[in-house]
């Protein structure tokens, strides 16, 4: 094999991700080659493209995906290659193996970034259903004269599951001397927490405010899981289509069709 031919190539790219897997998670030189690299239209398109949805695996292990896609596509392609070169066949050309190994390994980075865990998923279920009442106590304990982080003490211990959780981070971030408008933030990201999280933090100096605030958040919430609830009982028909035609569909064949074709052909062989 040519050490600077296509297939080395592609060895060294699968060798590569080999060792990219037992590589640490974050890497100061990668971190450098980033900052110095993210500018222009290109990378700000690449970046918008390759941005992941809230849950989905972090950068790093997208990273490891992708390097892995891409050795096994190296390797498939050296194969290709090898049976090729034995004349058992075409192999794919210079230029194809690289591309293709370059091609699955974005496709690997960009798929992976869409891909959020059930556990995610029923989390953020369990949250939108539970944080209209949350927000609605809340509001009611800063009414009745609670300061801010009272009335969120009464939340977390009157829910349990991922509000409390989340609560909970909050009241510990502040207990270990955050502000109050900091460790708020750090819900920000959260799908669910967004806008009432981003609002806590901008009115949490002015408890008075804030019930106003909260109440209307709790209704916003509330009718955002209604049209949710309203839209998956509108795709449950679309859904049962396919399992009824794998029922019944079958059942008519045998019924129906069958049996005439049986008592046709008799008649048809004389």
């Amino acid at each position: 094999m040519d050490p600077t031919g296509p297939a080395a190539v592609i060895a060294a790219f699968a060798l590569a991700a080999a060792v990219a897997l037992l590589l640490p998670g974050r890497s100061t030189v990668r971190r450098r080659l980033r900052s110095s690299t993210d500018t222009g239209r290109a990378v700000a398109g690449w970046q918008r493209i390759s941005r992941g949805v809230p849950g989905a695996p972090t950068a790093e292990t997208r990273s490891r995906v992708a390097m892995t896609a891409g050795g096994v596509c190296g390797v498939v392609v050296l194969s290709l290659g090898s049976g090729a070169g034995a004349g058992s066949g075409p192999g794919p050309g210079p230029f194809l193996g690289p591309i293709l190994v370059g091609v699955s390994a974005v496709v690997a980075y960009v798929a992976s970034g869409r891909i959020v865990s059930p556990a995610t998923r029923r989390r953020r279920r369990r949250l939108a259903v539970d944080l209209p009442g949350a927000l609605d106590l809340m509001a009611a304990c800063l009414a009745a004269g609670l300061p801010v982080r009272g009335a969120a003490a009464a939340v977390a211990g009157a829910y349990g599951g991922p509000l409390a959780e989340d609560v909970g981070g909050v009241l510990a971030q502040v207990a270990i001397g955050d502000s109050e408008a900091h460790a708020w933030l750090r819900l920000a990201d959260d799908p669910v927490w967004s806008l009432v999280a981003r609002d806590l933090a901008r009115s949490v100096e002015s408890g008075s405010t804030l019930v106003d605030l909260l109440r209307t958040h709790a209704e916003r919430s509330r009718k955002e899981w209604h049209a949710v609830i309203v839209a998956r009982a509108r795709t449950v028909g679309v859904r049962s289509v396919l399992p009824l035609m794998t029922c019944y569909l079958p059942a008519f064949m045998l019924v129906g069709i069958v049996p005439v074709i049986a008592g046709a052909v008799p008649r048809l062989l004389g």
